[in-house]
């Protein structure tokens, strides 16, 4: 995917391992710090959206729950989640016990926790543009959408705020998912119905048979933690048994755990799509974005252009429709919206992974990125800072 050497020169500013996997590994009787004394730097401090009192713990090698609470006892800290996917934890504590127990030998890294968001925007327009775009090679458009396939059987996970599984455009394919906010999977917020809808809907959506499984991160305001994230990633690595596709529409300042959630992720089959952002900024400076593991898609509108406030640079992997797409709502079974961003050209790639997987599903995460990314269209975007590759799944 894109400029993956630059990525990995970013990250190691500020991880010694993409993935936390180290050499060195727990002794019988735990290491010890002099807590009263030793102290180190703890990532993520000026973080605008940080979360005061909670942290991500970053280990150089993997830790029992028991080993783990007792390194949290020995710092005063509070447990709230360890996870699979990365050799780490979360939990609370002072911002002086995060420095103490940075020092410690068995912890590579103490990130502050942080908020992460969805970008909002909302504008009316004519459904329909975005899905006739992808499956055809040049303008004008023909009226028609007539894709590879449906992505049956597929699954496609959305980490966002859930999924109105009542809205007439699922046609009973969303699954039962997974809640790491509280309340369930239903969306109080609307975001990731509508995800979901440009993802999989059968009216909307890009692979309208797919299933799609709600991964509920984010609360009924739309924001949510990085630990709640991971927290969700890791539940998607354990509940997938082969490739699958995520969807995380969501985004924040870069961030060391974040991203090697996602790189492990993909390394364990999940093609996992986010998009650039929407702050006319470096896509590099922000996560998921950032991470090695992801396939980040930036927006274009009707005319192949790239709207001003678009992320860009070397992290972007492809451009797809993301300026005034309409999809379903939380309003009622038929409700509708339309809204333009980044995070709305992600799905469509999520999408268009599933019909890829599809056609072949013996495929690796990597392999479905080299597909997308070798049979997009080129010389069609205007001043794309980024890639010249636009998505395509129509039927040469």
């Amino acid at each position: 995917m894109a400029a993956i050497s630059l990525r990995r020169t970013s990250l190691a500013l500020v991880s010694a391992s993409a993935l936390l996997i180290g050499a060195m590994t727990l002794a019988p009787t735990m290491a010890t710090a002099d807590v009263s004394q030793d102290r180190a730097q703890v990532l993520g401090i000026d973080d605008p959206d940080k979360i005061p009192g909670s942290y991500i713990v970053g280990l150089h090698s993997e830790l029992s729950t028991t080993s783990v609470d007792q390194l949290a006892l020995q710092y005063e800290a509070t447990v709230s989640a360890q996870w699979s996917v990365i050799d780490g934890f979360a939990a609370q504590m002072s911002h002086a016990q995060a420095e103490r127990l940075a020092a410690h030998p068995d912890v590579e890294f103490v990130e502050q926790d942080a908020r992460v968001h969805i970008p909002v925007g909302v504008k009316p327009t004519p459904p329909g543009w975005n899905l006739d775009r992808i499956d055809q090679r040049y303008l004008p458009l023909d009226g028609i959408y007539d894709p590879l396939n449906n992505g049956a059987g597929v699954d496609i996970y959305i980490l966002d705020t859930g999924i109105f599984a009542g809205h007439n455009d699922f046609g009973g394919r969303v699954g039962a998912g997974y809640d790491a906010v509280g309340g369930g999977t239903d969306d109080c917020q609307g975001h990731g119905t509508f995800i979901a809808g440009i993802a999989g809907g059968t009216h909307y959506g890009v692979a309208a048979e797919a299933n799609l499984i709600p991964v509920r991160v984010l609360n009924c305001h739309g924001s949510g933690s990085v630990a709640g994230i991971i927290d969700g990633i890791d539940w998607i690595v354990n509940d997938a048994s082969s490739t699958v596709i995520a969807n995380a529409s969501i985004g924040g300042m870069l961030n060391t755990s974040l991203n090697n959630a996602v790189d492990a992720a993909f390394a364990a089959g999940v093609f996992f799509v986010t998009g650039a952002g929407s702050s006319n900024a470096n896509a590099c400076n922000f996560s998921p974005a950032s991470a090695q593991g992801a396939y980040v898609a930036a927006a274009t509108n009707i005319n192949d252009t790239v709207p001003p406030q678009s992320n860009w640079g070397p992290c972007v992997d492809i451009y797809a429709p993301g300026v005034n797409i309409t999809g379903p709502g939380i309003g009622g079974p038929n409700d509708t919206i339309t809204m333009s961003g980044g995070s709305f050209a992600a799905p469509h790639v999520a999408g268009a992974g599933a019909i890829v997987l599809h056609d072949n599903p013996g495929f690796s995460a990597a392999d479905i990125a080299s597909w997308l990314s070798q049979n997009c269209t080129s010389g069609v975007i205007v001043n794309p800072n980024g890639p010249d590759c636009l998505l395509y799944v129509g039927q040469d």
